[in-house]
């Protein structure tokens, strides 16, 4: 039996829903300086979080864009005052990242964020039974993508 077409609009009309939901106006008065970011500098303050050390070359390809875009990225963001770039000690042609406290705070707010929009979708399943099916399936879809990634 073949899914893929009923399945391919199915997963292009939940996409457009969640995209709806999270680019809702209600959000960015309450997320207000995350709104202020794109989603790549947002995507860029997270990864340096998590490896404030990461080589810009290395960083570029974690988030698939030209170094010369990530240079530009880096810099908003320093103007922004979102994060400061040392010079390492152990390598003077390589920077350290740190986040400022409006850094760390675009941390928090995208993860309150992202856990506001999760339950407004939850909120949408009727019973616990639904809820239940759609875990299933969630944990389903992460197993067998990452099994395919490595």
């Amino acid at each position: 039996m073949e899914y893929n077409g009923d399945m391919i609009e199915l997963l292009r009309m939940s996409g457009h829903i969640l995209y709806n939901q999270i680019t809702d106006e209600k959000y960015k008065e309450k997320y207000m300086l995350l709104s202020s970011l794109s989603v790549i500098e947002t995507a860029c303050i997270i990864k340096l979080a998590e490896k404030p050390d990461i080589p810009l070359k290395d960083l570029a390809e974690c988030l698939k864009i030209s170094k010369s875009t990530l240079t530009s990225i880096i810099s908003r963001l320093e103007n922004k005052n979102l994060i400061l770039r040392e010079i390492k000690l152990t390598d003077k042609r390589a920077f350290l990242f740190k986040l400022t406290k409006d850094g760390k705070s675009v941390l928090c707010e995208h993860e309150e964020y992202e856990k506001e929009i999760c339950r407004q979708i939850i909120k949408l399943y009727d019973n616990d039974d639904e809820k239940k099916q759609i875990r299933r399936l969630l944990n389903k879809l992460i197993e067998n993508y990452t099994r395919k990634q490595v």
